[in-house]
C-alpha cells in the first residue's frame, strides 16, 4: 500500500491525486511540489534556488541539498554531503593539476 504522506504537494494535494490527469503535473509550479518527502516544504528558499543563483555544478548542488535536508537520519545526510564534497574536491584538484 502506498503511503500518501510521503508524496504530497505543499498546497495539500497528493501526487497520486494527479495521476489520472498527466497534464496536471506538467501545469503545476514545481515550487509548489515535492515528491518523496517534506524536508524542503515550508522554506522560503529551496535548494535549487541557491544552486541556480550560484551556478553550482552537480556535485556542489548535492552537497548543498544534503546539508539543507532535515530528515530523520541527519548523520546519513551529512555523510552524503561529505561524499559529494569529496568528489567536488577531487574534481577541482584534477583541474588545478591538469
Amino acid at each position: 500500500m502506498h503511503d500518501k504522506t510521503c508524496d504530497y504537494w505543499a498546497k495539500g494535494a497528493f501526487v497520486d491525486d494527479f495521476t489520472d490527469d498527466p497534464n496536471s503535473i506538467e501545469n503545476a509550479d514545481p515550487k509548489d511540489m515535492q515528491v518523496g518527502g517534506n524536508h524542503y516544504i515550508g522554506h522560503k528558499i529551496q535548494p535549487w534556488d541557491v544552486i541556480e543563483e550560484y551556478e553550482l555544478d552537480y556535485f556542489e548542488g548535492n552537497v548543498l541539498k544534503y546539508l539543507l535536508r532535515r530528515k530523520v537520519n541527519r548523520l546519513e545526510d551529512l555523510r552524503k554531503a561529505a561524499h559529494y564534497l569529496a568528489k567536488a574536491i577531487q574534481r577541482e584538484e584534477g583541474r588545478a593539476n591538469g
